[in-house]
């Protein structure tokens, strides 16, 4: 082979440089008007999106309803001590559920919620509707958002002057919660409020 002359090698570099440079730049302009719809469309098909509420992941419903937990047994501990010892504490474990049946998990809780508030002459909890025949993990979100809120008001009015604003706190440590395990933590606490408006109506 003949070798390169140097002078076209000097010139040939920086050209296929420019040229290369110029070639990132057209690829990177062109990437970066789709990205967006790439990444949601990812997690439309993974989590489920709603254009009115966004996207949630179900780690993020299962730290919600571990603070509805948290709240329930602090009004049993300082309200029902007697009955502390009957709650249960083991969740039930199931396996591929979805958000659908979360959702409706949810609104059996906010029934029983509602008992609890009427109790408490209260307002009774709202309902999110579906956007969709199924409900989403951001429509999951809201309803057990709606069932803090109301909690919270009815503690307000059972301790009053007392501050509740930690049971709003989401750590969200463990991010490989699925639908499965928000549900389970659903009915655990569903059955931990069952038990506890059971032995209020007995004593009143």
């Amino acid at each position: 082979m003949m070798p390169v002359p140097s002078t076209l090698t000097n010139i040939a570099l920086p050209t296929m440089r420019k040229i290369a440079r110029l070639l990132v730049g057209v690829l990177l302009c062109f990437f970066s008007m789709f990205p967006s719809a790439t990444f949601a469309d990812t997690h439309k098909s993974e989590y489920g999106y709603s254009d009115l509420y966004g996207e949630l992941t179900p780690s993020q419903v299962y730290e919600l309803v571990k603070n509805i937990d948290a709240l329930i047994m602090r009004y049993a501990q300082k309200h029902r001590p007697q009955r502390v010892n009957a709650l249960p504490t083991d969740p039930i474990r199931v396996s591929n559920y979805t958000p659908e049946q979360v959702f409706v998990a949810l609104l059996a809780l906010s029934d029983n919620i509602d008992r609890f508030l009427q109790a408490n002459h209260l307002p009774l909890i709202k309902r999110i509707e579906r956007e969709q025949n199924n409900a989403i993990p951001a429509e999951v979100y809201l309803q057990a958002g709606l069932c803090l809120d109301s909690l919270i008001m009815a503690m307000s009015r059972i301790e009053n002057g007392k501050s509740f604003g930690d049971f709003y706190a989401l750590k969200e440590s463990d991010k490989t919660k699925t639908p499965s395990d928000v549900y389970a933590l659903v009915d655990l606490v569903h059955r931990k409020l069952f038990v506890l408006l059971d032995a209020g109506s007995q004593q009143q």
